[in-house]
């Protein structure tokens, strides 16, 4: 890493962190963690948005869909199972497709 590279990390923007409720337990989490700090619920595999315009899962942090470049600020949550890709807006603590345990 260079000097001006190292002044660049000095003066770049904090992304806005928001701040949700663990679907699980409603530990307080942070959208880019990877793991629930109350419960250990793997968020990044677990809590996507769907895209407004396509419908499309994205990951949590994205700005713009991956499928068709649209924003993701009006996006709503979905939760995804990681074992056989269910997508529901509404969590369940099990899958209810194929049993998975979320946690």
């Amino acid at each position: 890493m260079g000097f001006f590279d190292f002044l660049k990390g000095l003066f770049k923007q904090e992304k806005k962190q928001e701040i949700l409720k663990c679907p699980n337990c409603e530990h307080a989490i942070l959208i880019d963690m990877d793991r629930c700090p109350g419960c250990g619920l793997n968020i990044k595999s677990t809590i996507k948005l769907r895209c407004p315009n396509c419908g499309a899962a994205n990951e949590g942090t994205a700005e713009k869909c991956s499928e068709c470049g649209a924003s993701l600020k009006d996006a709503r949550f979905i939760y995804r199972c990681h074992v056989c890709g269910n997508e529901s807006e509404k969590f369940f603590a099990v899958c209810e497709v194929c049993g998975t345990r979320m946690v």
